[in-house]
């Protein structure tokens, strides 16, 4: 499919005798030319190795070495402030554009009171192992991993501030503020001593709240302000009104900021999956404060959900607190009224209801911030699979790594949808290392574009096309293994990127290496498909929006006989993607089993 048969060899003859001894800038190098070949013709691949070569001879070893010298000179590591910087500096609205959502998997004979009163004990249960250090270390394999996201868990908020945003932590909190209809109330999940409050306790207040908020939504009741709608605007907008507001409301908003989560009492019953994760994905703005670390939503229906604010963790620390205390919750006793006022006689409901001050300002700002959310919220579709006919158990009869699999189904169901072949995100989880992050796993490998290649009409043979596959599969899991060590590609070339246009800023006609504006880059980190793999058996649902206007939103789960998949977009894409990912799974799978050739329509790769 390619006129240079073996591009990294003959970048490798070009490069070794003008580069020198920088062994890990020569694999960079080797590595970005490997990545992007599936996505250019030949002409631009030959292209790219000489503009490789003279970003090699000329800027890259200064770049390289001025990154080691932030390494050694960062308290961690080299990447974490400027991180930082991507999601502080981030102007954009937050919700749907940065906060994903996860649902936990519904559990039978649960009221949302019920639920909800065991989840905030098993949430305080949780905060006091984190915070004594007797929370079981997470790992990979046998090896320890890095645990410092989770002190970003609670008492955590993002603060709107012109220009760039911060983060504030108290780690000192016992309450919890709970959202009811736009109303704002404060309950301690932690008594003075700093132990859990029980779960009994919790179901009498929160019963109380409800009583409240319901009463003063009543039809003739004054309506109540969404104040929360402002948390969904633009950063820089929502900065501007943001010290107007604290200046009337300090101690509301310190409430809000410091509380160790958000319990949300949701009044919806959602009774789909897709109306469940559009309502704790965005909700349209309304009773949501997308700057808390946490919002624990729980429907009335007792379906729950959590909607997460991504600066100060990934995704894998967030299923670890949300999957302990599901389970948590299920060993504890079923709440009833009358189970609840057995269980604690002499406890009366104990809760502060939160004020607002505002001023007409405000307001407008409110008004607007609704309006632009919602007409916002209109562009984006939403469309989960929900794929019983197997999961990783019937995958692994056939020694195939289950992420691997579904990769290639979503680039075949990709091609299938669009006619294209187009690169993938895929999050990779860092935390091995020193407050690590993530790597950008690029899923479109050359061995996975040759195997979609030969699906078209008339296809290869069946025992062809699983030669190709075992080869896609095993590219799959060497690129994953090599960004788990440190040993990926997009973030050391972005980081370089980041240095370079610093330097533009401050040396007179430096430019920025050539390397970057050309097409093999722009088209590795256009991420059309961006997807991230979340699996706990807990949850039901993993989702977020595109990062791209044209692209994909795909967050998923592999289960042992399962395989959700929920996936947005921009452009009303997802319907017919989510119906070709289901034939693609169904395909390779059939491919394996029985030897059935996988077709596709012809169509341009």
């Amino acid at each position: 499919m390619r006129a240079l048969a073996d591009p990294i060899s003959e970048f490798c003859a070009v490069l070794s005798p003008s580069f020198g001894s920088n062994v890990v800038l020569t694999y960079v190098f080797r590595r970005f030319i490997e990545y992007v070949e599936p996505l250019v013709t030949a002409e631009e691949l030959r292209t790219t190795v000489k503009v490789v070569e003279e970003f090699a001879r000329v800027d890259g070893p200064s770049l390289d070495a001025q990154l080691r010298k932030l390494r050694d000179e960062a308290a961690t590591s080299w990447l974490e402030g400027m991180w930082d910087t991507a999601y502080l500096e981030y102007r954009e609205r937050t919700p749907i554009n940065v906060n994903p959502a996860f649902m936990l998997e519904n559990e039978s004979g649960s009221s949302q009171l019920d639920r909800a009163s065991r989840l905030l004990e098993s949430c305080a249960s949780f905060t006091v192992s984190l915070r004594n250090g007797s929370l079981e270390v997470d790992k990979e394999g046998a090896s320890a991993i890095c645990m410092h996201q989770y002190t970003k868990l609670f008492g955590a908020a993002r603060i709107p501030s012109p220009g760039r945003d911060y983060l504030i932590q108290c780690h000192t909190s016992r309450h919890v503020v709970v959202l009811s209809k736009r109303q704002f109330y404060v309950i301690d999940i932690l008594d003075a001593s700093g132990n859990p409050i029980p779960a009994a306790k919790h179901f009498a207040t929160l019963g109380s709240i409800l009583a409240d908020s319901d009463a003063n939504s009543a039809p003739g009741m004054p309506t109540i302000p969404n104040v929360s709608a402002l948390t969904s605007d633009h950063r820089d907008t929502w900065a501007s009104i943001y010290p107007e507001l604290e200046s009337m409301n300090r101690e509301t908003l310190t409430a809000i900021n410091e509380a160790i989560i958000l319990l949300i009492l949701d009044p919806q019953s959602p009774a789909t999956v897709d109306a469940a994760g559009s309502a704790t994905l965005h909700n349209l703005g309304e009773s949501r404060w997308f700057d808390k670390a946490l919002q624990l939503i729980v429907y009335k229906n007792a379906v729950t959900g959590v909607n997460m604010e991504h600066a100060g963790f990934d995704g894998q620390t967030l299923i670890r607190w949300f999957g302990d205390i599901a389970t948590a919750s299920s060993k504890l006793p079923f709440l009833t009224p009358s189970a609840s006022s057995s269980a604690s006689p002499s406890t009366s409901p104990s809760f502060k209801k939160l004020k607002w001050e505002l001023s007409d300002k405000v307001y407008v700002a409110m008004g607007r911030a609704q309006r632009d959310f919602e007409e916002f919220v209109c562009t984006m579709d939403l469309k989960t699979l929900v794929f019983k006919k197997f999961g990783k158990r019937a995958i692994t009869k056939h020694q195939v790594s289950p992420d691997a699999f579904v990769q290639m189904a979503f680039h075949l169901a990709y091609f299938r949808t669009f006619g294209a072949v187009r690169s993938a995100y895929e999050s990779c989880s860092m935390k091995r290392f020193y407050h690590g992050r993530t790597e950008c796993l690029r899923s479109m490998t050359g061995p996975l574009h040759k195997f979609i290649g030969i699906t078209q009409c008339p296809p290869a043979t069946a025992a062809q096309q699983v030669e190709l596959a075992k080869a896609a599969f095993a590219a799959h899991i060497a690129r994953a293994k090599q960004c788990q060590l440190g040993n990926g590609v997009d973030r050391h070339l972005w980081g370089m990127l980041q240095l370079a246009n610093h330097r533009r800023q401050h040396v007179a006609n430096y430019k920025v290496p050539q390397l970057y504006s050309l097409p093999a880059w722009s088209r590795m980190r256009h991420d059309h498909l961006s997807t991230s793999n979340c699996g706990r058996d807990e949850l039901s649902f993993f989702g977020f929006g595109p990062t791209w206007s044209d692209g994909l939103g795909i967050g998923y789960i592999i289960k042992k006989d399962e395989i959700i998949a929920a996936v947005t977009s921009f452009e009303n894409t997802s319907p017919k993607f989510v119906a070709q990912l289901d034939r693609a799974l169904e395909d390779i799978l059939a491919l394996f089993d029985n030897g059935t050739p996988i077709r596709t329509l012809q169509a341009k790769l």
